[in-house]
């Protein structure tokens, strides 16, 4: 080196740098893994771990190494190696790895594996195979640093390693926190995780160029400059395949939003908002509002009561105020989400009324600081196909409830299914919805329902007390205006007569601040474990040889994965049969859910009383999913009838 003084400077820069590094590429890996494989605690776990079994294997190796090279050369090209580590996995083939990663996710999903390992697995082997090998390095720098010092040092300051060590250990940790805080506020949300990248990449370069002047190795230097020029300038010019029918995309501070224009298989367009290749968040007939039937089956207990003042929070497309708009005009309309992107996109591209009040804001925070009353509250909040636990919880609802007039009702899209529960079975499954039922009785709700079409799991909330006759006649006068259009009148019939009352379950646990299990509130869907609880019960704990099979057939009706009797054919005929006489009974603890998806092992079922109603109801709910309210509607009136004169 030329100096000591000089020698220890650079040091410390090393140092500072390797910190910084380190949770720059953490930062990414949270962006990258989140919008490819969700934001679960399950992948936020891996991640970690993963992160921390790098960092300790690097720090190891950097003990060892340090060991055995009495230069600063060794370490440089370690770090070069990083360097190009990163441009060719993170930035050349980041693409088709997560892509090999998201499809083994898909498969996992597809054998019905539990929703912790298909969160974990997946972003475990992308985490590997993008992260690893650079944490490794850059944790080679403070061990090697701590050598090197001390070796140079003269008698006295070796004397003094634990002095060393303490400075060099504090420096890399202020890197940290300043890697940690440019990344999270500047770095990703102006640049992308490219360009993000590409800062990680050049101060590495700029750092190892220095240090091999430093050292004297000019003609290194050169080397490594033109193999560094060659890899980058590969990476910078690359670029990524445009995605079919992708119209926008935008980085934000909570995702990589992207906006797709497709077709239906009639022709007709669409919009798709989606923030994580996990799943989309908005489907949008943007020209065609009233074509959408989650929607309008999310928002049609605001409508049937005439609510006049709508609070939507989770805005994504915006659908909901699109519908509304088109349905009701004239409502005045509260628009609350996190990402100021999405509502700079929802007014962009899926041409969200100006006269709508948008605000950027988290949910519970916006609740908390208003103190307006409104008709309706819709919660639709995700972060991809995750639930935030602080707006899942009896604290956060009591808040929904008090900003809610006192007739005011609740809409959730929370995708949790509603499986009926076996109140004779010793053991019982775990259901995500029993929880939230049960948060919204302990919030101070007076009642609740549950609508399970396509396993949407739309969870209605009154603040008074509403009985299901109630609800009923409401969507009645509703559907019987015959001015409203075919795909207005289908959707408002096949949620009347597929939405339940619930009754409050004191078995089950409400979520709290302080107990909102990940485990259970993010397998909304928990089919093959309720199948499997089912299956595996004696039969002197069910609920009885008539109820039993109609049970197993709600379970393996939703989910491709059931019993094995079920799949090879056996007891097809009492399942049916069960089916079509618990369709004629009414009886609650069947849910109309099970009717829908028995069918498709069923068909119409055996030639009994109520089995034309019941094939209407199918055919009725199979045109709505269809998006086609022409050919749902009469089908689904005939259901009506049927159904209003069985529950009479």
């Amino acid at each position: 080196m030329t100096s000591a003084k000089a020698q220890r400077s650079f040091y410390l820069l090393l140092a500072f740098l390797g910190g910084f590094h380190v949770m720059l590429l953490e930062m990414c890996a949270f962006r990258v893994l989140s919008t490819n494989y969700g934001s679960s605690i399950f992948t936020s776990g891996v991640l970690l771990s993963l992160i921390m079994v790098a960092l300790s294997a690097g720090y190891y190796l950097g003990g060892r190494f340090s060991e055995r090279n009495e230069t600063l050369r060794f370490l440089l090209l370690v770090l070069l190696g990083a360097v190009i580590y990163v441009e060719l996995f993170d930035v050349l083939l980041a693409k088709r790895l997560l892509d090999w990663a998201f499809a083994w996710r898909v498969s996992l999903v597809k054998s019905g594996s539990d929703v912790a390992v298909r969160s974990a697995l997946p972003a475990g082997l992308a985490t590997v195979l993008l992260y690893a090998a650079p944490m490794i390095g850059l944790s080679q720098i403070t061990p090697y640093l701590i050598k090197r010092t001390s070796s140079a040092s003269s008698d006295a300051e070796s004397e003094h390693v634990g002095k060393i060590s303490g400075r060099l250990m504090a420096v890399s940790t202020v890197g940290s926190i300043v890697g940690t805080l440019a990344t999270t506020f500047v770095f990703v949300p102006k640049l992308g995780v490219r360009g993000t990248l590409a800062v990680f990449s050049i101060s590495t370069i700029g750092v190892v160029l220095v240090g091999l002047l430093l050292e004297r190795s000019l003609d290194t230097t050169v080397k490594v400059a033109l193999l560094l020029a060659a890899v980058c300038g590969a990476a910078f010019f690359s670029s990524d395949p445009r995605e079919e029918g992708l119209i926008a995309e935008r980085e934000s501070y909570y995702g990589n939003i992207k906006v797709f224009r497709k077709k239906d298989e009639h022709g007709r367009p669409y919009l798709v908002y989606q923030q994580t290749r996990v799943t989309f968040q908005t489907k949008s007939y943007v020209t065609q509002p009233l074509r959408n039937h989650y929607i309008m089956q999310s928002m049609s207990p605001g409508v049937v009561f005439d609510a006049k003042s709508w609070l939507v929070l989770g805005v994504a497309g915006g659908s909901m105020i699109n519908t509304l708009d088109a349905w009701r005009p004239g409502r005045a309309v509260t628009a609350v989400d996190i990402d100021r992107a999405s509502l700079d996109i929802a007014r962009e591209h899926f041409r969200v009324s100006p006269r709508v009040k948008m605000v950027a804001a988290d949910a519970r925070m916006f609740l908390r600081d208003t103190q307006k009353r409104y008709d309706f509250i819709f919660v639709d909040v995700f972060l991809g196909e995750q639930v935030p636990t602080h707006c899942a919880t009896k604290e956060f609802f009591a808040l929904v409830r008090e900003r809610l007039s006192e007739n005011g009702v609740l809409s959730i899209n929370s995708h949790m299914v509603n499986l009926p529960r076996l109140p004779k079975l010793s053991r019982q499954p775990s259901v995500a919805s029993w929880h939230l039922h049960s948060t919204l009785y302990a919030a101070g709700f007076a009642s609740v329902f549950h609508n399970d079409i396509f396993v949407s799991g739309n969870v209605y909330a009154f603040k008074r007390p509403t009985t299901a006759a109630q609800l009923q006649q409401r969507y009645y006068r509703a559907l019987s205006d015959s001015k409203l259009g075919d795909d207005v009148r289908a959707s408002l019939a096949a949620t009347m007569v597929s939405t339940l009352a619930v009754p409050r379950k004191p078995e089950a646990k409400p979520f709290t601040d302080n107990w909102v299990p990940e485990t259970v509130l993010q397998r909304k869907q928990p089919v093959d474990g309720y199948s499997r609880v089912v299956s595996a019960a004696p039969r002197a704990e069910a609920l009885g040889a008539s109820k039993r099979p109609l049970h197993q057939a709600f379970a393996s009706g939703l989910h491709e994965n059931g019993p094995a009797f079920w799949r090879q054919g056996k007891g097809r005929q009492p399942m049916c049969l069960a089916a079509v006489a618990g369709f004629r009974r009414a009886d609650v603890t069947v849910h109309e859910l099970a009717r829908h998806h028995v069918s498709h092992f069923c068909g119409p079922g055996p030639k009994t009383g109520g089995v034309a109603r019941y094939r209407d109801y199918i055919v009725g709910l199979r045109a709505v999913r269809a998006w086609d309210g022409k050919r749902a509607l009469p089908p689904l009136l005939r259901t009506v009838e049927f159904f209003r004169h069985h529950s009479s």
